[in-house]
């Protein structure tokens, strides 16, 4: 309401000093442009008089939502006229009664003026208030959501990994996602965005951020790149990484330990090719399945991964194969040859041999392996729409609260 009034008392007064000024001027000009006889001039002073006051009550209405009244006054002893300009106030002794100050126009129309450009100064900083407000309060929302949704896929993750270890050496993985306690620009972002702070909190904001845009300049870094720096969240976190090894444990303890990643130290040195490879899997898979998971997704659960068995030996591939089927991934993956997927982990499996012939031809024969014998080949259908399969993802693996992939099976026995 306070902005549509500012708004509004400033195009009036606006108004008010353009239509007098030009009313005068162009009473004057006609008036020296006339021819010079008594009977003209008579003439030209009724119709100038009469445009006046046309005018006159025309703007009056105008003037009186400024508290100001405008009228024609005869001057003594002369057959001059001038225009006033009449301001009202109000005095302490009542709301009803009204002080009148008057003064000449030329001093009205310059106190006009100056109201105007106090006006545009208030109108302008409301405006920039306003604007900030809202513009902020978007991006804090935005950006605490989009937090929050992290905070929920980690937790995912973390719930994942904590039941996941490998056979004999029981390696496993901990991530924990943590606000940068060590970055004080980090520490002032996530202060601003999750701390509420209704004094000044908007001048805290745009003043912080654009710091740190104006801080960007110097790098050369084109716009868009330049904002999507200062205002990603993911730069105000740091992930704390951590893995257990049945080596890590003192002997005959059942205790596990878990060792810190660090530039300085990295447990993964301690552990063969394959475990390695399997440790750096783990979270990548997890994230992937807590990504699945999240409420309102419905779709495929697809992932790829290049040179399935590299470095793992039949025993940890066939448990990655296992974790695969157990998390209800679409998978699709590269091998060297087809003889490693087929195990009883992976259960039904659709394969594409690629042949060659000459140096630029390749073809690709399709086959699908059911879980026993050889694999058959089948033929690809083309253009047949389907509708997607609907599929529950339970929130926990089945069994014992420890992936089963990773226990010991009654039927690995056989």
């Amino acid at each position: 309401m306070r902005q549509n009034t500012s708004r509004a008392r400033r195009r009036i007064a606006s108004c008010l000093v353009a239509v007098i000024g030009a009313d005068i001027a162009g009473i004057l000009h006609r008036g020296h442009a006339a021819s010079l006889t008594l009977e003209n001039a008579e003439r030209e002073e009724s119709a100038a008089l009469k445009e006046v006051g046309t005018r006159i009550q025309k703007i009056r209405l105008d003037l009186s939502r400024l508290s100001r009244d405008i009228s024609i006054e005869d001057i003594p002893d002369t057959s001059w006229r001038r225009v006033v300009v009449t301001e009202r106030s109000q005095v302490a002794c009542g709301p009803s009664s009204e002080v009148a100050s008057t003064k000449p126009l030329r001093t009205a129309l310059d106190d006009l003026g100056r109201s105007i450009a106090t006006l545009e100064s208030d109108f302008d900083e409301q405006v920039r208030t306003e604007v900030k407000g809202a513009i902020l309060t978007d991006l804090r929302k935005h950006i605490q959501v989009r937090i929050q949704l992290a905070r929920e896929i980690v937790a995912g993750i973390t719930a994942t990994l904590a039941n996941v270890r490998t056979g004999v050496a029981r390696v496993g993985v901990k991530l924990n996602w943590v606000e940068n306690a060590n970055d004080p620009v980090a520490r002032e972002a996530l202060s601003l965005i999750q701390d509420l702070d209704t004094e000044g909190e908007f001048d805290r904001m745009y003043n912080f951020f654009v710091q740190q845009l104006l801080h960007e300049e110097g790098t050369a870094v084109p716009w868009p790149e330049r904002v999507h720096n200062v205002f990603n969240y993911r730069n105000w976190f740091t992930w704390e990484i951590s893995l257990t090894h049945a080596d890590f444990a003192e002997p005959g303890s059942t205790t596990e330990v878990f060792r810190s990643v660090s530039p300085r130290r990295n447990p993964l040195d301690k552990l063969s090719a394959g475990e390695k490879r399997l440790a750096t899997m783990l979270p990548l898979l997890a994230a992937a399945r807590a990504f699945y998971q999240a409420d309102g997704y419905v779709g495929p659960r697809v992932i790829f991964i290049d040179e399935l068995n590299s470095a793992l030996d039949e025993s940890n591939l066939r448990k990655l194969l296992a974790l695969l089927r157990s998390w209800d991934f679409d998978v699709l993956v590269t091998l060297p040859s087809m003889q490693p997927l087929l195990v009883k982990e992976t259960g039904t499996v659709g394969i594409h041999k690629i042949f060659h012939e000459g140096s630029a031809l390749r073809y690709a024969i399709p086959s699908i392996w059911s879980g026993h014998g050889a694999p058959a080949t089948t033929r690809i259908a083309v253009g047949v729409q389907q509708l997607p399969r609907q599929r529950s993802h339970p929130a926990s693996p089945p069994g014992n609260g420890q992936d089963s992939l990773f226990a010991p099976r009654a039927e690995d026995a056989s």
